[in-house]
């Protein structure tokens, strides 16, 4: 079953994704995702998209091997671009580059982003940028979690309209609600980023970039010692 094949990036992506009528996943690759989300009840149906007619195809197959042709729908497009107003009602962009996230919403269809009750990306590069833009966008970050899969670590987001800001360029690179919720994995993760900037900052010879590293280091140790 698909389920067993999911792996620890994607499971967290369906533990987030709240209850949907119709699922758009953007960059099925596989299409386990949308599987696991339909024969789990998460959503009652799913379009499943990719770039790519390869994976699509292989997505398709493992739909077909689940018996799901009839709820789930592959479809071969860039991003959002061949999707419709209230055609979705939950988005999934996972395993992307930030900058590629942020140009798929920034160039949605017009009126497709408002259809949207929940938005969940999974960059794989540039948080803060994906961040930036489902601000501009007019959604504000619910959820985050922070995931160890392979030896790679993941951060997942879950947004919802509303109109939120962040005041530190910081909080756009590390977030905010990971260290609010004292999330452990995080934390450690934090940590090492915290030993690493202190080497790098005794080694670094020009003074401007050692500057940086420090601020970006005290920035991050406050946020650790946080009590709130």
């Amino acid at each position: 079953m698909p389920a067993r094949l999911l792996s620890d990036r994607l499971r967290t992506v369906l533990d987030l994704l709240p209850d949907c009528h119709t699922l758009a996943d953007i960059g099925c690759d596989h299409g386990y995702l949308s599987i696991e989300a339909v024969r789990t009840g998460k959503a009652v149906q799913a379009i499943a998209s990719d770039v790519r007619p390869s994976p699509l195809s292989a997505a398709e197959a493992h739909i077909r091997a689940e018996n799901l042709s009839d709820r789930i729908r592959v479809r071969l497009t860039d991003g959002l671009q061949g999707f419709v107003p209230g055609e979705a009602d939950s988005c999934v962009i996972c395993g992307m580059g930030g900058m590629m996230i942020r140009t798929i919403l920034e160039e949605a269809p017009k009126g497709v982003l408002d259809g949207l009750s929940s938005l969940i990306v999974q960059p794989q590069t540039e948080t803060d940028e994906v961040r930036r833009a489902l601000h501009g966008l007019g959604f504000r970050i619910c959820e985050e979690r922070f995931v160890e899969d392979r030896g790679k670590h993941y951060t997942i987001l879950r947004a919802e309209h509303g109109a939120e800001q962040y005041q530190d360029p910081f909080e756009y690179m590390y977030g905010i609600l990971m260290f609010r919720d004292r999330d452990p994995v995080y934390r450690s993760w934090t940590e090492q980023r915290v030993r690493r900037l202190a080497a790098w900052s005794e080694a670094a010879r020009d003074p401007q970039q050692k500057q940086k590293l420090e601020q970006e280091m005290r920035w991050l140790t406050a946020r650790l010692s946080d009590k709130d």
